[in-house]
């Protein structure tokens, strides 16, 4: 796992460090990193509003790709990135220096998933338009009506975007 942290060596959002894949999606945040193992790997990359970036990095390099849109507390675009060798990818940091998360292999992506009670926010990007049901601790899941329904969505019109919600 790894750590985002401020120079005085607090530590916040420990994270899981993720398997290489061809394809992941997540959110920038302010910035987010990628890198590969092999030399010569060809990626695109493609945000929510549609913009999209290609590009090659080598094993000893990383890509900085920016957020779009609002660039703090995971309300920027979504990001899905496609290469023709395994990538790795997280986000940098967001506006405090703390926030951070990795990018999700897509072939680990589920349809269920629990959430720590305390989140202050929650952000969810997606291959696929949806619905997300918000339930409260004390509820349980399929028989009590969600506090809330989140829907995904993109602002741009190319069929490849990634969608995104965010609570």
């Amino acid at each position: 796992y790894h750590n985002s942290g401020d120079p005085t060596n607090n530590l916040a959002d420990s994270k899981p460090i993720m398997p290489g894949h061809t394809e992941i999606i997540g959110f920038p945040s302010t910035s987010m990193r990628i890198t590969t193992n092999v030399d010569s790997t060809n990626y695109n990359l493609i945000h929510s509003n549609s913009s999209v970036a290609s590009g090659s990095l080598n094993k000893a390099n990383e890509i900085t790709v920016n957020a779009l849109g609002t660039t703090s507390l995971y309300r920027s675009e979504s990001l899905l990135i496609s290469a023709d060798q395994k990538i790795s990818g997280a986000s940098y940091a967001d506006s405090d220096g703390y926030s951070a998360s990795p990018f999700l292999p897509t072939n680990m992506m589920k349809k269920k998933y629990m959430i720590n009670t305390n989140s202050d926010y929650v952000a969810f990007a997606s291959k696929l338009p949806g619905t997300i049901d918000v339930y409260s601790a004390s509820q349980t899941i399929g028989v009590d009506t969600p506090v809330q329904t989140l829907t995904f969505s993109r602002s741009g019109a190319n069929t490849n975007a990634p969608y995104k919600a965010r609570l």
